[in-house]
């Protein structure tokens, strides 16, 4: 079916253009009193408003359809714009849907050679679900309790989760940030600059959460976003025609104003003492808590300076020092009051992080066909937190360990170093070549590997100056290699001595780009790219084996008149992974390959994007009309290996995600200074997904209860967010008044 929309919408489009096409005309020059003001500089206001109203009609899930916007049906002041200028300053203000969730704000103003000033106030809406439900009530910000009634009887075994589903409570799950950011720069003189960002980001709502009491227990609450990020910087910047030198400040505070969540467990009343399993059946605790987000702070100084040097080159380098420290309170082991208290080994995290970054960049033209450019990045993200001593701990507030059992935290510490450099020659006819080179070393604690080492060789052609042809060729060819291998690390927590993790294993890795664009005539251009990417992890017997990926696209762009313009792109990718398991318990299956097993993905991605811009199609009647369709289909297929003693496994079906949307926007100009406009968008998404569809989650608890199978006792509460299509039809009208 969409297929057939895409056809029917292309036809259209290129029937209106044929059509269009034929009658030639020059646009006729701005006359409105906005346009009249822009060209002059008498500090005279001038701008925009548009007036009507939004409307929508949505069929499914119309959270996704409104997922990073707000299309609620009302009223609709968009685009209200404010600017004056003359020789000496500028301003602009600017209105995008106030009122609305998504409304956004901005104002710009600059005082020619001393002043900038830049504000910007933007709200971004998340609609994540209108279909969840829950038996929970939050009785204070991230407190959730359950009737004791039901607590009781589940406990008793007279009742189950499911007796209580319907009696769950419908509510909206979203979130919004709110952003601010100010921008300042004055200019003391011609060589000093004086510099000052500050952003603030508060979001609220909640999120999906899991907050399981035991693998056959999961339960997933809403859990309470409420916080609020400030970031500052502030820098003093000398700068002439041959050098430079920067010295600033950088900090970041993080406050989180809900910081831990309890909740009742619906299986259980009363706490029971520690056994063994009770981390598997969830039984042993009444309610469970958790710490969330710790507030925490950042900052460091940090200096800049460039100068140029002989053989017409530059040197830049950059230095910052720095602490990340979190303190926050730390939570007792466990809530259940049948468990004996376990010491903490301090009341508070006593968490810092130091951090070294540095820089240098060079670029030189010794002579005029040749240009080499280097770089060297240095990042040490030194972990300076105290170690715990641990006294034992509870896993899942049901199973007390003792301190021989309890290992104390490990603490990572991160340390990079990357060196590139570029030779480009551009003695040839519009062409330059380029070859460079690549080191990236990584040394992290506490892993399988004591350090990594990736090197990457790359060699580029781009040809640019010729009017009829552009071309950029690229190949990269990387290697990187784990040095120090500890496979005891793997052995204490019970993987395969062969497993290997993809972000650090040895990896061969080659991969060719090619952009290309053709202009035979000025009124017609073709463009074309191709990325062919292949990654081989030799040293993994288990884990990520293999990454193919390829990329391509084509597109047209045609400008028959100066009334017409047509962009037509349709690109597709493909993607397939192989990794390796084994299913396997201690003893003899440990080692037996026999049990091995592997998952084979294939991804595939197709879109098309086609644009129609159609001035003066009509009298003073502009038309836009846009296609966009996407279409992903994702496999997993799942093998054994010969000889294999595990059962077959079930095949699971494809995910599928498809949308398409279709625009029309017409614009007529009744005057010079009003304008009537009108927008229809058509959008219709389809899903199929074995994890998070229709077909698996078909209740808040779970397991379900499935015609001719055994009832199963529900011990799972979940929140019924899903994956699930919509089809929507949104009108807009507006009135544009320039004045």
């Amino acid at each position: 079916m969409t297929r057939t929309r895409v056809v029917s919408f292309s036809s259209a489009l290129v029937l209106t253009c044929a059509v269009t096409a034929f009658a030639q005309a020059t646009l006729p020059k701005p006359t409105d009193g906005r346009e009249q003001a822009i060209s002059s500089l008498s500090g005279k206001a001038y701008g925009n408003i548009d007036f009507g109203g939004q409307f929508s009609s949505v069929t499914g899930d119309s959270a996704r359809f409104q997922r990073y916007r707000d299309l609620r049906d009302g009223p609709l002041a968009d685009n209200v714009l404010l600017n004056r200028r003359d020789e000496t300053w500028t301003l602009r203000a600017a209105a995008v849907k106030p009122g609305y969730r998504d409304q956004r704000f901005t104002a710009d103003y600059r005082l020619v050679g001393k002043v900038k000033a830049f504000f910007d106030w933007n709200q971004i809406p998340l609609f994540i679900s209108s279909d969840t439900r829950t038996l929970y009530s939050e009785v204070s910000p991230g407190v959730f309790r359950l009737p004791d009634a039901m607590q009781a009887s589940n406990q008793a075994g007279t009742t189950t989760i499911r007796d209580f589903v319907g009696s769950a409570t419908q509510f909206d799950l979203r979130t919004r940030r709110d952003i601010g950011q100010f921008d300042f720069v004055y200019t003391a003189n011609r060589d000093l600059d004086l510099k000052f960002n500050v952003t603030n980001t508060r979001r609220n709502g909640a999120i999906p959460y899991g907050a399981s009491f035991g693998f056959s227990n999961d339960i997933e609450l809403p859990a309470p976003i409420d916080q609020r990020t400030t970031d500052a910087k502030a820098s003093l910047e000398w700068a002439n025609r041959d050098a430079l030198v920067s010295i600033g400040w950088d900090g970041s505070w993080f406050n989180n104003n809900v910081d831990a969540m309890i909740w009742d467990n619906p299986l259980k009343i009363t706490d029971s003492p520690s056994y063994s399993s009770a981390y598997s059946d969830g039984r042993g605790p009444a309610q469970a808590r958790m710490a969330l987000w710790p507030d925490n702070t950042m900052q460091y100084v940090h200096g800049t300076g460039s100068f140029s040097t002989p053989a017409r080159g530059r040197l830049t380098a950059y230095l910052a020092v720095g602490a990340s420290k979190q303190n926050e309170a730390l939570l007792p082991h466990t809530i259940n009051s049948l468990i004996p208290v376990v010491p903490l080994a301090r009341p508070t995290a006593e968490a810092e992080i130091r951090n070294t970054m540095f820089n240098v960049l060079y670029v030189a033209r010794p002579f005029r066909p040749f240009m080499v450019n280097a770089r060297y990045r240095y990042n040490d993200l030194d972990n300076r937190t105290p170690p715990f001593e641990m006294f034992g701990r509870v896993r899942f507030d049901g199973v007390l360990d003792d301190a021989s059992a309890a290992e104390p935290p490990e603490f990572y510490s991160v340390k990079r170093e990357n060196f590139d450099v570029d030779g480009t020659f551009s003695g040839l006819p519009f062409t330059s070549i380029k070859v460079g080179y690549g080191s990236a070393i990584s040394d992290r604690t506490f892993r399988i590997f004591e350090k990594t080492n990736e090197n990457t060789f790359r060699v580029s052609a781009d040809s640019t100056g010729n009017r009829y042809v552009t071309l950029r060729a690229l190949f990269e060819n990387s290697v990187r290699t784990g040095k120090a291998l500890d496979e005891e690390l793997l052995i204490d927590i019970g993987e395969q001595p062969g497993m290997r993790h993809f972000d650090i294993a040895d990896r061969d890795r080659k991969r060719f780009t090619l952009i290309a664009t053709v202009m035979p005539i000025s009124t017609l251009g073709f463009n074309a790219s191709a990325a062919v990417a292949r990654e081989d992890y030799p040293e993994s017997e288990f884990g990520l084996r293999d990454v193919d990926s390829n990329q391509y696209s084509a597109g047209v762009d045609f400008l028959p008149s100066d009334r017409v313009g047509v962009n037509l792109t349709y690109a597709w990718e493909r993607y397939g992974t192989l990794s390796a398991s084994r299913t396997a318990s201690p003893g003899d299956q440990f080692t037996d390959p026999r049990r091995n097993w592997f998952t084979d993905y294939a991804g595939k991605v197709s879109n098309i994007d086609a644009v129609v811009d159609l001035a003066a199609v009509a009298p003073k009647t502009d038309v836009r009309l846009t296609i966009n369709w996407s279409d992903v289909k994702d496999t997993y297929t799942y093998l054994l290996a010969p000889q294999t003693t595990l059962p077959a496994p079930s095949q699971l079906a494809p995910v599928l995600n498809e949308l398409f949307r279709g625009t029309v926007d017409v614009t007529h100009r009744l005057t010079n200074r009003l304008r009537l406009g009108a927008s229809y968008w058509y959008e219709d998404y389809n899903t199929e997904d074995f994890a998070l569809g229709e077909l698996t989650l078909t209740d808040i608890a779970l397991p379900a209860v499935q015609p001719g199978v055994p009832v199963v006792p529900t011990s799972t509460l979940l929140l019924g967010y899903i994956y699930r299509p919509f089809t929507a039809h949104t009108g807009i009208v507006r009135l544009t008044y320039l004045w």
